[in-house]
């Protein structure tokens, strides 16, 4: 008995040796770039690991190898393997990340800049959903290609390249809107007719350029030191029209008229002919000689003449 025992282990070990050199299927495989390579099919392949022998299937997709083709493949590369059975097989699998719509806004804004001056654009996707696979290896790169805006329609077409440079980029079209926003000054707090709007009464909101009319006020100077005609609404564009200087001399009023010259300062009363506000020119009679001269507003209810003369004659 004992001949044969020692048979037996003899013919166990020398299978086990066999076994162990042979090659291992592997049944799932990621892979990074553009190509399988026999080594990522099988573990313990000696000869030719590196031998390319299919395209990759595309980024975030797979690909399914049965038990016919691998036997095929293993019997072409002399690759120390058989299949278990006919359900034996490998998926691959391409690794990924996807690109949303966030990372190509900022291209698309910086080349649409380059077209559309003046103030901050506002770009809207017309697929905002949109979600590009690209392979995991391929450099971090979005560019723009070409690009097509209608500044009047506000419509803008881009054709990107995602990963540039590398080994497989992606192009991608988008489309959408870009508006132009301006900042325009408006009413922090309602202000009524006779007071006076101060830089503290003042903010800001952004508007379409497109809705940007010639009478609507675009800066401080616009608004400060006026009053509106009318009670006016907080945080809404504010027309010219709606502002007027502040009244210091109303018509009709009897105001004080100072000529000063380098060594004297005369005074004497008056009577406004016009409404007037500060630093306009008015005409005013004097009370004592009825002689109607020019004189500017320089204060509520006073004027000052610069013609000598004017006011005591």
């Amino acid at each position: 008995m004992k001949p044969i025992i020692t048979l037996g282990l003899g013919a166990a070990l020398s299978f086990s040796a066999f076994a162990a050199d042979a090659a291992q299927l592997r049944p799932m495989v990621t892979v990074t770039d553009d190509q399988i390579r026999l080594g990522d099919l099988f573990d313990g392949v000696t000869d030719q690991p590196d031998r390319q022998i299919a395209p990759a299937p595309a980024p975030g997709r797979q690909t399914v190898f049965d038990a016919e083709f691998l036997q095929r493949l293993a019997q072409s590369y002399h690759v120390d393997w058989q299949p278990g059975g006919a359900d034996a097989r490998v998926i691959v699998t391409r690794t990924s990340r996807t690109v949303g719509i966030e990372e190509l806004r900022g291209p698309v804004i910086e080349a649409l800049n380059h077209r559309a001056v003046g103030g901050r654009l506002q770009v809207d996707f017309e697929n905002p959903t949109l979600r590009v696979v690209v392979a995991s290896n391929q450099p971090d790169t979005v560019t723009v290609d070409s690009l097509y805006y209608n500044q009047i329609m506000n419509h803008f077409n881009a054709e990107l390249v995602i990963g540039a440079g590398g080994s497989a980029p992606q192009r991608v079209t988008v489309a959408g809107h870009a508006t132009l926003m301006v900042e325009m000054p408006v009413l922090v707090r309602r202000v009524n007719p006779g007071e006076v709007i101060s830089h503290a009464d003042i903010g800001w909101v952004e508007i379409s350029a497109s809705q940007l009319v010639g009478n609507i006020a675009a800066s401080e100077t616009d608004l400060v030191n006026r009053t509106p005609r009318r009670s006016l609404p907080v945080n809404a564009p504010i027309f010219l029209y709606d502002v007027v200087p502040l009244r210091l001399v109303t018509k009709g009023q009897l105001v004080t008229m100072v000529l000063q010259t380098s060594n004297m300062v005369l005074s004497t009363q008056g009577k406004a002919v016009q409404d007037g506000a500060k630093g306009e020119v008015i005409r005013v009679q004097n009370i004592e000689s009825n002689r109607i001269v020019d004189a500017t507003v320089v204060g509520s209810n006073q004027v000052a003449v610069t013609v000598p003369g004017a006011v005591m004659n």
